[in-house]
């Protein structure tokens, strides 16, 4: 008989001590008071998410630059940012004294082409920029052929690729 009066006694004993959870709320609450009021119940607020480790992929950008007074063009891929691309795009543009050079085309992680008349007809290029360098070619080529009525041939196929960072 002793036995479970002393289990009667000690719980007895333990009973004011237990705990209540972020002092009787939920889980994941906590009170929220403030001074003459006994507050709310809140969530605890989440941590902020931690930018990745490791390796990881990092796209990269292309752009296209044009003068339309002599047909100069200005290139490039995998540039960090869109706006290096285009300024890159600009200078290799007019590096040859080309003063009206415009970017007419960036992208991100896509491939580009240009797409010329072909032989010695005349007309604007089509630039375009699409998920694969063969897809970008049809659109371009399909493009040219609208905008001209004549047959046409890619001058320039380029895809801006990811690049691994470690």
């Amino acid at each position: 008989m002793r036995r479970p009066q002393l289990l009667a006694i000690g719980f007895a004993l333990l009973a004011p001590l237990t705990a209540h959870a972020e002092g009787d709320c939920p889980s994941g609450y906590y009170r929220y008071s403030t001074p003459g009021h006994r507050g709310d119940c809140v969530p605890i607020p989440a941590l902020p998410e931690q930018a990745p480790t490791g390796p990881h992929w990092r796209k990269t950008w292309g752009a296209i630059a044009v003068d339309g007074a002599t047909g100069a063009t200005g290139v490039t891929v995998g540039s960090r940012t869109e706006r290096t691309a285009k300024k890159e795009a600009l200078e290799r543009c007019r590096r040859d004294g080309n003063s009206q050079c415009k970017v007419v085309l960036s992208y991100e992680h896509q491939c580009a082409a240009i797409a010329l008349p072909a032989g010695q007809s005349k007309g604007p290029p089509a630039i375009v920029a699409a998920e694969n360098e063969y897809k970008s070619s049809q659109l371009a080529l399909d493009d040219c052929k609208a905008k001209n009525g004549v047959t046409c041939e890619i001058a320039y196929s380029e895809c801006s690729t990811p690049v691994l960072e470690r």
